[in-house]
């Protein structure tokens, strides 16, 4: 079953203090559907509940024009805001200055992970560097047992010439 209602709020939310006046509409917007609609279990779309808090706690709208449809089998009673797609653009308006911030948000999420990057080419030439200095140190060990072995061989025959030496006497 689905039904278009006007729903007068301003009697009911006038009836509290500012600060609560759009619970109040919203409780009320239920009663009214529950009178109506003959059912305890009462949704309310986000896009609906958006339009009543839009102006905040203080203010609610007056009137509501809503389409109410009731699920027979579960009797449950959802309603949803008539003009939803004339609401729904002004809300992406709104909404569109978060957005914003929400790209310059990801903005500096990419600039980080370039940072990243960059941190992970330099560490991969420091790598490279330290490996290009192990085998520098590497090549001159080399070079130093190769001058070892040279000095062990002249060490060697100036013991032999001692020796020949020796044996001439």
């Amino acid at each position: 079953m689905e039904r278009i209602y006007n729903v007068p709020l301003r009697r009911e939310f006038s009836k509290v203090p500012s600060y609560k006046k759009a619970k109040k509409a919203v409780t009320a917007l239920k009663a009214y559907l529950t009178k109506h609609m003959k059912s305890e279990e009462i949704k309310i779309d986000a896009a609906l509940n958006e339009f009543i808090w839009k102006h905040g706690i203080k203010s609610p709208p007056h009137h509501v024009k809503l389409k109410a449809v009731k699920d027979e089998k579960t009797n449950i009673v959802t309603a949803y805001l008539v003009d939803e797609e004339v609401f729904t653009n002004k809300v992406l308006r709104h909404h569109n200055k978060y957005t914003i911030a929400e790209k310059v948000d990801k903005k500096s999420v990419e600039k980080e992970e370039a940072n990243k990057e960059t941190k992970k080419v330099t560490k991969k030439t420091e790598e490279k560097s330290e490996e290009s200095k192990e085998k520098t140190t590497t090549t001159t060990t080399k070079k130093e047992t190769t001058k070892d072995k040279k000095e062990d061989s002249t060490e060697k025959k100036t013991t032999k010439k001692v020796v020949v030496k020796k044996d001439k006497e």
